[in-house]
């Protein structure tokens, strides 16, 4: 009987350390993946990403990149007490960034003490390698830590990556816990009665703990009651995700003034404020999908199956937003770089017909009027770009003319013959005149779905080409757009 309720006590106290590991896991991933994200702003300034077109970075501008990454890594790694992480460059093979705020004097200056530096190093290359993220844990006596590291891609080429960990050696009461117990079942029934006393304890706590959550889920403003151990510990880190997601939008702000001259907040902040609205939604959605399925498997039983808990259909859900917030980072990388620089020539008829002939077989319903001068030279342009802009303007004339009617694109030279006109008119209900000069403003859109981006980098586009665009209502109704290219 003794030996039975040994390998019970035993098996219940490793699930036990096993729910500590995955949630200090799971936590240096959510961290490491943010530090990722604050860190574009830096990585694609302008005057940032230029250093990376050389092979090395000389000292000067390593030594700038480290001060600006440090600065971002201390605010973010100061939120929870015990985070330690940074950046590695691999063109430098250096750590840059390094930070562990809640660390007491004296701090290590220049990246990860030396004991950990090879498993971290060793972990970052694998990442770096491979383009994915790790999530790992690392033990050398006496030292037990989840790493998690994730690429930093720059124009589609990994550069580095970001690193997190935790200690949780002292967290890890259960591994102490059972070797005591072996002793205490070995020699008394003394050692049931206190396996059963701790085991009631800790499945209250558990219990709380998920009564605490589902609470949250219910009332945002609800937080946990400090207590102390390792279920403390765990309350107080759901505590601080919690709260780091009330703040992101201020410490969002904070990285700005820091990092980006004065004349630049005007235009970063409507960015900003439309990127958090929309990546909020997918967020909280993905972020309760999650906490679902870990409450459902922390109440799980023996005979439950993993399957009912973690349904496709949840899944597909998740891996839904996941796509979204995706489709939504990749649209906003051509605010950074909105053209090819090594521009090639090509006539501009060319590429309006190519981009409405893409259209033409999936929108039957629409009549395609074209209309190509014969003396449009050919001009220095991304073709790739440029087609991405008729075509975004193409697809707003065929949704406001509802699938039916008539799409006219004419191509023209300018009376002074300096520039090149294209035309595109539809024949729907235009654009109220107090929201046209809004419709370039990122985000802003008159429409239920879409993320309002198409015309903001639109705009951009033409911009980079030195060119122009703009939308008015026809005297006879519709809406046209025309865009300007210099012809020379």
């Amino acid at each position: 009987m003794v030996s039975g309720i040994s390998i019970f006590a035993i098996s219940f106290i490793n699930r036990w350390g096993d729910e500590v590991v995955s949630s200090h896991e799971t936590m240096t991933e959510i961290i490491a993946h943010q530090l990722l994200q604050y860190s574009e702003s830096v990585f694609y300034d302008p005057g940032i990403e230029t250093l990376f077109k050389d092979e090395k970075l000389s000292e000067a501008d390593l030594n700038e990149l480290d001060s600006l990454l440090k600065t971002l890594s201390n605010i973010v790694l100061n939120e929870i007490k015990g985070l330690e992480g940074g950046f590695y460059l691999r063109s430098n093979d250096k750590f840059i960034g390094y930070a562990y705020p809640t660390l007491p004097p004296p701090k290590p200056a220049y990246g990860p003490p030396p004991r950990s530096y090879d498993i971290i190093k060793g972990q970052i290359l694998e990442t770096i390698n491979g383009n994915h993220g790790i999530s790992r844990l690392h033990e050398f006596d006496p030292a037990v830590f989840p790493l998690s590291t994730v690429p930093i891609v720059l124009n589609t080429k990994v550069i580095g990556a970001t690193w997190v960990r935790i200690h949780i050696e002292r967290k890890l009461p259960a591994y102490r816990l059972r070797e005591f117990l072996f002793f205490v079942a070995a020699i008394s029934i003394g050692g049931f009665i206190v396996a059963v006393i701790i085991f009631l304890s800790l499945q209250k706590r558990t219990r709380d703990i998920r009564i605490g959550l589902e609470s949250i889920q219910k009332d945002p403003t609800y937080r946990f009651h400090m207590k102390g151990g390792t279920y403390g510990f765990i309350t107080e880190s759901i505590n601080s995700l919690v709260d780091n997601l009330d703040v992101e939008h201020r410490n969002l702000q904070k990285l700005e003034k820091e990092m980006h001259q004065q004349d630049k907040l005007a235009s970063l902040g409507k960015l900003i404020a439309g990127v958090a609205h929309e990546v909020k939604t997918p967020l909280a959605m993905i972020k309760t999908r999650v906490q679902l399925w870990q409450h459902k498997l922390n109440a799980r039983t023996d005979t439950e199956d993993i399957l009912e808990i973690v349904t496709p259909e949840s899944m597909e859900l998740v891996v839904k937003e996941i796509n979204r917030l995706t489709d939504l980072v990749n649209r906003l990388l051509v605010f950074s770089k909105p053209i090819n620089k090594e521009l090639s020539n090509y006539n501009i008829n060319q590429v309006s017909q190519e981009s409405i002939d893409l259209l033409k077989m999936s929108h039957p319903g629409i009549e395609f009027i074209e209309t190509y001068a014969a003396n449009i030279p050919d001009i220095p342009i991304d073709s790739l770009a440029m087609k991405q802009v008729i075509i975004n303007i193409l697809s707003n004339s065929i949704q406001a003319n509802a699938e039916k009617g008539q799409v006219t694109l004419t191509t023209l030279m300018s009376d002074d013959k300096k520039s090149i006109l294209v035309r595109i008119h539809d024949n729907g209900p235009g654009i109220p005149a107090n929201l046209l000069n809004k419709i370039f403003d990122p985000f802003f859109t008159t429409r239920a779905e879409g993320a309002g981006l198409g015309l903001s980098i639109s705009y951009e586009i033409i911009k980079a080409h030195g060119g122009n665009i703009e939308f008015f209502n026809g005297i006879d109704g519709g809406l046209t757009c025309e865009i300007r290219l210099p012809a020379s």
